[in-house]
């Protein structure tokens, strides 16, 4: 899986609010990127539509902090997807929890400067097609199209400008479905840890 990080715009938090309005990927923005293959620097550009399908099941993204994989590093999910003329913006709700309240206070002091992207690219599409840059530079990376994005991640500095949380909306009552898929996803990380003791 490919991770990418974005600059956050101006974070606007009110009331008790939970979801995060997030403007997760900047559509024709190149930047330079490298994947630590062993294939060397590129520069990426996303080009709108390529998360199109994905937005029928936004639901399956989750938010995250700093790309975690841990129980207490899943803040919430998706509950929408939406490409626009300039970015892929997502509303996620972040449950109810002492880690889920330190990131919306982190995120209101501004100590949370960036969006980090967890995706995997596509493999057809145009998506694999590099093309020499006129000037002679590093090749190109189009993506048209992102087969899956696991979730979105909350970081401190990203590396394209512009992206980022938009508004925190607020929210009369926590949304259950929500708190249950954490609970769900905390109780299978603890699963997977103990396992992992009797395996060893």
């Amino acid at each position: 899986m490919l991770t990418r990080e974005y600059q956050l715009r101006d974070a606007t938090v009110s009331g008790d609010g939970r979801t995060l309005i997030l403007a997760c990927v900047p559509y024709d923005r190149e930047a330079i990127v490298d994947d630590d293959d062993g294939n060397g620097p590129y520069r990426e550009v996303f080009r709108r539509g390529a998360f199109d399908h994905l937005t029928r099941a936004a639901n399956r993204t989750e938010l995250r902090y700093l790309h975690g994989s841990a129980a207490a590093d899943v803040l919430g999910f998706a509950s929408e997807l939406v490409e626009t003329g300039d970015y892929l913006e997502g509303a996620f709700r972040v449950a109810p929890s002492a880690s889920g309240d330190q990131i919306l206070a982190l995120v209101r002091d501004e100590q949370l400067r960036g969006v980090s992207i967890g995706y995997v690219a596509g493999e057809h599409d145009g998506d694999n097609r590099r093309a020499d840059d006129p000037a002679g530079g590093l090749p190109l990376m189009e993506r048209l199209r992102v087969r899956k994005l696991p979730h979105v991640a909350l970081v401190p500095v990203g590396a394209y400008g512009g992206a980022g949380v938009l508004a925190v909306r607020e929210a009369a009552a926590a949304d259950p479905l929500v708190a249950a898929r954490v609970r769900e996803r905390h109780a299978w990380d603890l699963h997977k840890m103990r396992m992992s003791r009797y395996s060893a």
